[in-house]
């Protein structure tokens, strides 16, 4: 046996379950003042026609798109150039292909996801392991390869679009540390668990942000796709607010950092889902 298979079984091993949703839920808190007081805003605001409120889900859903890919670092974006796609303002299609070629394609891809996601949410259908898998597939339709690191180096391969990882995916965070994901073997019996939770009573009852807290957390724990997992994760989060609020979860570029500190405090077994 080799030093990278023994590393393997050994981060195999070192993977650790996500909770139930009761126990999760136990452990974490959500600030429903906060989003209350921004409900209360919104519903309060003069003028607010169909329309007007349409608009700013489309351009929220715009948003929300763009920097899911950029936060993955498939591309780079700044509050400027998010905004000017978001609201397409004149020549956003220019300043778009200025980024390169392939960007619009990944940020085609990644819109027609959030739609799928609306789609999804606003015919209140319990989600699936079937309807991830084609979140998947939406998420990640223009890309062709992602990068895995070998023991000659970093290589690409093909991402297979809409299936469960064959491979390992374990990877090493920024503090150096590795960190397991579910082994191969075990990943789709993590994902029905995973649905099973989504669809329990407990889970349904409960507050937006801990319902799309939760879904999140989930997906990224098992990590059941060689690639994009991230961009899921975000996009399945969604789906709960959407059915709340109408609007999808806004996690834009300029907050990787903190969003980055979140999941590895939750890795870590600090939990707190804010609001």
């Amino acid at each position: 046996m080799s030093d990278p298979e023994t590393n393997i079984h050994v981060l195999d091993a070192a993977y650790k379950p996500f909770p139930t949703f009761e126990e999760w839920a136990s452990r974490t808190s959500v600030d429903t003042a906060r989003w209350d007081r921004y409900n209360a805003s919104l519903k309060d605001q003069p003028g607010l026609s169909p329309e007007v409120l349409n608009r700013a889900r489309e351009i929220a859903k715009r948003a929300a798109a763009l920097d899911t890919g950029a936060i993955e670092g498939l591309y780079e974006v700044d509050r400027g150039f998010t905004y000017t796609v978001a609201f397409e303002t004149a020549a956003w299609e220019v300043e778009l292909a200025k980024k390169g070629e392939n960007v619009r394609p990944l940020f085609e891809a990644q819109l027609h996801a959030y739609d799928y996601v609306l789609d999804l949410a606003t015919k209140a259908e319990p989600i699936s392991e079937a309807a991830i898998r084609v979140l998947h597939e939406e998420v990640c339709r223009a890309q062709a390869t992602y990068r895995v690191m070998t023991a000659v180096g970093p290589q690409e391969q093909a991402l297979t679009k809409g299936r469960y990882k064959v491979l390992p995916n374990h990877v090493r965070t920024r503090d150096g540390v590795d960190h397991s994901y579910a082994p191969v073997d075990v990943t789709p019996a993590e994902m029905a668990r995973l649905i099973s939770e989504l669809r329990s009573e407990g889970l349904m009852a409960a507050h937006p942000v801990l319902q799309a807290a939760y879904a999140h957390y989930g997906l990224v724990v098992i990590h059941p796709f060689a690639d994009g997992n991230g961009r899921v994760a975000r996009a399945l989060a969604s789906a709960f607010t959407y059915r709340a609020i109408s609007m999808p979860i806004m996690i834009l570029s300029e907050h990787k950092e903190s969003y980055l500190d979140a999941l590895e405090a939750a890795d870590q077994g600090n939990l707190c889902a804010g609001a």
